[in-house]
């Protein structure tokens, strides 16, 4: 992948934040998992980190 792609995936987990707290308003209880699964799936998927640094780096 291009680094420009590259930037623009790791930008997801700001934008969702972005998207349910500013726009849709939802509490931050409900907009921070999302975003977390967003930022493990783009780390698993894209950068291909394994299962278990991001388990580790959950805990």
């Amino acid at each position: 992948m291009s680094t420009g792609s590259l930037a623009l995936l790791s930008l997801l987990p700001i934008i969702s934040v972005a998207i349910f707290l500013v726009l849709l308003r939802w509490p931050a209880s409900r907009a921070m998992p999302i975003a977390y699964l967003v930022a493990a799936g783009l780390a698993l998927l894209v950068w291909e980190v394994s299962a278990t640094k991001i388990l580790a780096a959950s805990l």
